[in-house]
């Protein structure tokens, strides 16, 4: 149980870092940020939106107990990963940072909810 429970916080703190990480960007650097949004092919305010989901999923996923938000944020991360790739492979640009995140994203909420089972069986 204590290998789940490290390997969960190290994955989840990863994904969370970058989603801090790429929502403060997107928060708070304005037209530099838009202008790199827009050569992707999304439009101009994406980054006005998706910065403070992109924060509030981070927030979510580190808190240890949100339940039923912390499905739809794992659900959210997963999605703007895979279009993040997308669109960095239609450019063609490097993707593969958002595959691997993807996977520790993957590898996060699959020990989320293994840790959730033992905490079950627990009572």
């Amino acid at each position: 149980m204590k290998r789940i429970k490290i390997l969960y916080w190290s994955t989840t703190i990863l994904v969370a870092a970058m989603f801090i990480f790429s929502g403060g960007m997107a928060t708070f650097m304005g037209a530099s940020y838009a202008d790199q949004v827009v050569e992707l092919g999304y439009p101009r305010y994406l980054p006005i939106v998706h910065g403070p989901l992109k924060l509030a999923a981070a927030i979510i996923l580190l808190i240890p107990r949100s339940f039923v938000f912390k499905h739809w944020a794992y659900a959210g991360v997963v999605l703007t990963l895979l279009f993040a790739a997308m669109a960095h492979a239609a450019k063609p640009e490097p993707y593969f940072i958002h595959v691997i995140m993807m996977v520790f994203a993957f590898v996060s909420y699959y020990l989320y909810v293994k840790k959730i089972q033992f905490k079950a069986l627990e009572v």
